[in-house]
Parts: structure tokens; sequence; C-alpha cells
């Protein structure tokens, strides 16, 4: 978010909920981290997440900023025509369900800047030194040299892993009950 005045400190929650599509408005909170530090100073705010959302979803970002002596503005801008948001007035923390008592505004916006990465692949090598541990229903196939030189090979979950290239480590784990490993032709598995 942007504060467009500098203010005094205080505390700001940032949320994820769903989306409500009969009402075009935020549902129930999925996630949100509720304890940041909006700082003294204008400019942009930031926080960082780690919550797991779905392809081709609508998702509504929410902001929760506490109260301030002197009021703390937000970059807000109407423009007109369709889009818009949906604001609670007077809230003291995000609430679990949006409900009926937000106010929707159509021509108005605000400035979020929300940024998505993939999370981390099980089946890339970790690298020289490192202890990998593989997410067996990834069903990993390794077609590429990996050096864990005195890195761990280790298995979580049911599944199954399929070596299919040099594999150097210190020790090999078990991938349990129910999993298979399986050797391709060019798979070589060196236990230092």
């Amino acid at each position: 978010m942007v504060c467009d005045n500098a203010t005094e400190e205080a505390n700001f929650e940032v949320g994820l909920y769903d989306d409500d599509s009969s009402n075009d408005r935020p549902g129930l909170l999925i996630s949100s981290d509720t304890t940041n530090a909006k700082g003294t100073t204008a400019g942009w705010k930031s926080v960082a997440v780690d919550w797991e959302i779905l392809p081709n979803t609508v998702y509504w970002i929410a902001l929760q900023v506490d109260s301030t002596t002197t009021g703390t503005l937000i970059d807000y801008d109407f423009f007109g025509g369709t889009g818009g948001h949906s604001f609670l007035l007077s809230q003291t923390s995000l609430p679990a369900d949006w409900d009926a008592g937000g106010n929707r505004d159509t021509d108005s916006r605000v400035a979020i800047y929300a940024v998505w990465e993939a999370s981390a692949d099980s089946c890339t090598c970790a690298g020289a030194s490192t202890n990998w541990e593989v997410d067996l229903e990834d069903f990993c196939v390794i077609t590429d040299a990996c050096d864990l030189t005195t890195g761990n090979l280790t298995f979580i979950n049911i599944g199954n892993f399929t070596c299919d290239a040099q594999i150097d480590l210190f020790n090999l784990g078990d991938v349990g009950s129910g999993s298979v490993l399986y050797v391709n032709d060019e798979c070589v598995i060196n236990v230092n």
C-alpha cells in the first residue's frame, strides 16, 4: 500500500479473502499477516507473505491500518468506469467474514502491488554440501547430474522418484513403504 502522508507509528494488517462473486466483494478471510509496522513516513509499505493460492481463482487483498492521531491517507483515486473496491469502516482488525456490511465503490482504485512466485521445487538438486529433501508427491524425474558432496538425500510423503543421472551424496534415505525409487539406465548413485 502507499501512504500519502507521514503519520504516527501504527500496526497494519494484510489479508487474503476468497471472492463473494454473487455480491462482487470479498468473502471469507483465507490468510492474514496481522503484525506489520507502518512506520512514520509517507510512501510504499510492504510485507512479505507466504500464502498458497490457486490458478484462475479470484482473490481480494485487504488492508487494515490502526488508527493514528493524524489520519493515515492511502493512495486512492477516482477514475470512473467499472471495477472498484469494497471497504469497511471503523475496523480494528480484519474480519473473518467480510459479510454484507461492506461498502462498494465502483469508480475508484487503491494502489496495491502484489508479486506471485512459484513455490520451491523439491525436484531441483539442492547443491553441494546441502541436504536435499524430495517430496515424493512431486514424482521427480532427475535427468541432470547432482553433486550434494556431503549432503544427504531424504524423502517425504508417498509417491515415486526416478533417477536417470549421476547423484553424488553422503547418505541416501529410504523412500519408505508404498513409494518407489526408479533407477533408469543413466542412473548412478555414489554414496560417499
